[in-house]
């Protein structure tokens, strides 16, 4: 009985560290898409091509969704932050400022990211192998 209980628990575990995994996968990529949207520069003012008029309105959902004022998905800035432990102001103005530099740090983390999910796969894999019981 208590191989199954430890099972059971490491299941929940696992599906619940899962859960959380993803979710600050959806905060990383938020505050990418506003930093890409943030990085790219302005359209002219006359320029009315409809591909001007999207960079705008992406630049001006972006600055909605660090303001907490848009409806840019469910997910506030607020909550991406917390959810990857970043001070929220400090990365307000990070964004605001220096949007190219802070999407090069987001997309070495993502790359970094990848390579070490693909070793605790594995890792996993093998874990869950150890912990069944014979």
């Amino acid at each position: 009985m208590g191989g199954i209980m430890n099972l059971v628990a490491f299941e929940i575990e696992e599906k619940r560290s899962a859960t959380a995994q993803i979710f600050k996968s959806l905060a990383m990529e938020m505050l990418e898409l506003a930093a890409l949207d943030l990085s790219r520069a302005e359209p002219d003012a006359l320029d009315r091509t409809s591909s001007a008029a999207a960079r705008r309105a992406d630049r001006q959902s972006a600055l909605l969704w660090l303001s907490e004022k848009g409806d840019r998905g469910v997910v506030t800035f607020g909550l991406c932050c917390d959810a990857l432990n970043v001070p929220i102001d400090p990365m307000r103005v990070a964004l605001l400022t220096a949007p190219s530099q802070v999407l090069a740090q987001i997309r070495t983390i993502l790359q970094s990211d990848t390579q070490s999910a693909a070793k605790a796969d594995s890792n996993q894999s093998r874990r869950r192998a150890l912990s069944c019981p014979l």
